[in-house]
């Protein structure tokens, strides 16, 4: 077997092309029979034959037939083997409508994935996550570490096949370099810092039984550390995307998952990460994903410990870092990076309150509703209620988002602002008070307010440090500049019907 014979010889990879693998589109595909749904978070019944939600949000009407299948399915039948019920399941799920669960007997085998572990130094961390791993195909991608003896002999001694880089090439090239070596349809990277539970590729491969779904990760969350910095990043690691399943891609409410662990087709490419970036690779992935057609799923049923840095300088350094890609990500996805995006509305309505004239931005908020309402005419039944519950409902929500979004991408230049303006400083504390007020109340509040509030501060600080750096070292102001919309065109209305075929989208 190709992996025994790689396990005696402690191979040495050459130097691969740095560009990632270009992905082709998934195959025409329809969800296959077997599985259940529920309504994705966010997403509502308006009537029984309108939905609302999505990524991006719109508003979908489906025929009687289809409602009625919805009633079923959403009562917890399971998806039957008729074309016309799994193409309109499979038209839901891509529209970020629904999720899907399936049960045992779709799981297709942990004997078809590789893990591939990236590791530069950390023995004590490699060989706690490899007694995790017992029994699974395991490649170690050794990425220049200063004792590789030590790492090979720990690797080796649990069975696992060891390649190492002569010279250090970061963590996108050494998942690269594991992947080459992989021959099994999938392949799970974990980095060595990680700790699984037992079983935990199980409800992660199961979402492979549809074809078209390219990769599934689970929640992440901060170790059991003691100290401020662990119990912090316990409650509110960066990587930690909540408790609710969903559809992964930009835009949703789930806009990237970390590679932290990460379970991907091998079908893909055997290159999916780009090695030019440091920092960011796993966004770009997904999102390039996304951009080609396939699905990525986030299941947090399953929970993966991955520990705060050891240090508060090397804990500050992490978000710098994630910071630092923010540019580069937006010179390779465009706007899709922006670091604040959404309606013009419910933007200058938050920004008329923070600076002190609640009279305009309500204004604002009546401008968005009637826009709404006019728009709704003849697709619901109370357009103007309809339209004032989507209006206040969604400028609620948004609120702390945006807050969040605007001190972790321009905290630093508000910092100074705030100094030399004493008339700035209410409405930007304001500001930063919401944010890491909003943080902390979906924690499960391990740290007092203020201590969070503190941490919280610091954290998004260090990654604007980050971003301001990117933008300097590439010379693009993208990731500084918000997407403001006017006139959305993601909010669409559609239709799905009864055909012969089934149930389609017009």
């Amino acid at each position: 077997m190709a992996t025994e014979r790689l396990a005696s010889e402690n191979a040495v990879t050459p130097p691969l092309p740095s560009g990632p693998t270009a992905i082709e589109p998934p195959p025409d595909r329809i969800v296959p029979a077997g599985c259940t749904v529920a309504l994705e978070r966010g997403v509502r019944r308006l009537e029984p034959t309108l939905l609302a939600g999505g990524a991006p949000f719109r508003l979908l009407r489906i025929s009687e037939a289809g409602a009625m299948l919805l009633d079923d399915l959403l009562e917890g039948a399971v998806l039957g083997e008729t074309t016309a019920a799994r193409t309109f399941a499979t038209t839901l799920l891509d529209a970020g409508m629904l999720n899907p669960s399936w049960p045992p007997e779709a799981h297709l085998g942990t004997d078809q994935v590789t893990v591939v572990i990236p590791v530069r130094d950390r023995p004590l961390e490699l060989k706690a996550l490899l007694g995790d791993l017992v029994g699974l195909h395991t490649i170690v991608v050794d990425d220049a570490s200063r004792d590789g003896d030590v790492l090979r002999s720990i690797a080796e001694a649990h069975g696992a096949i060891v390649v190492r880089h002569p010279i250090s090439r970061g963590p996108a090239a050494a998942r690269n370099s594991g992947m080459a070596l992989v021959t099994t349809p999938f392949v799970c990277f974990i980095d060595s810092d990680c700790r699984v539970p037992a079983g935990f590729l199980n409800p992660l491969v199961a979402h492979f039984a549809d074809p078209g779904v390219a990769a599934v990760a689970p929640r992440i969350s901060g170790a059991d550390d003691e100290g401020f910095l662990g119990r912090f990043e316990r409650s509110a690691s960066p990587l930690d995307l909540g408790h609710y399943p969903a559809l992964v891609r930009p835009g949703g409410a789930v806009s990237f998952v970390p590679s932290a662990t990460l379970l991907l087709r091998t079908s893909i490419g055997q290159r999916p990460f780009d090695e030019d970036l440091s920092a960011g690779e796993d966004v770009d992935l997904v999102w390039r994903l996304a951009a080609a057609g396939w699905a990525v799923r986030y299941e947090p049923a399953v929970v993966v410990e991955h520990p705060a840095r050891a240090t508060a300088r090397a804990w500050l350094g992490q978000r710098r870092q994630y910071g630092s890609s923010a540019a580069r990500l937006e010179a390779r996805h465009g706007d899709i990076a922006a670091p604040i995006s959404g309606s013009a509305w419910t933007i200058g309505a938050w920004a008329s309150v923070v600076l002190g004239q609640p009279l305009v931005g309500a204004s604002l908020l009546g401008v968005a509703w009637a826009i709404l309402a006019r728009r709704l005419r003849g697709v619901v039944s109370s357009p103007g209620r309809t339209a004032w519950s989507l209006a206040v409902e969604g400028s609620l929500r948004a609120g702390p988002t945006l807050a969040r979004q605007t001190v972790r991408t321009y905290g630093p230049v508000l910092l100074l602002a705030g100094v030399v303006s004493r008339r700035l400083r209410r409405p930007l504390a304001a500001i930063a008070v919401t944010s890491a007020v909003s943080r902390w109340r979906a924690t499960d509040r391990r740290l007092n307010l203020v201590t969070f509030a503190a941490i919280s501060t610091l954290d998004d600080l260090a990654y604007g440090v980050g971003v301001l750096e990117g933008v300097a070292a590439t010379r693009r102001s993208g990731a500084l500049r918000p997407r403001i919309v006017v006139r959305s065109r993601s909010f669409s209305s559609g239709t799905l019907r009864s055909q012969r075929s089934g149930l389609s989208r017009t």
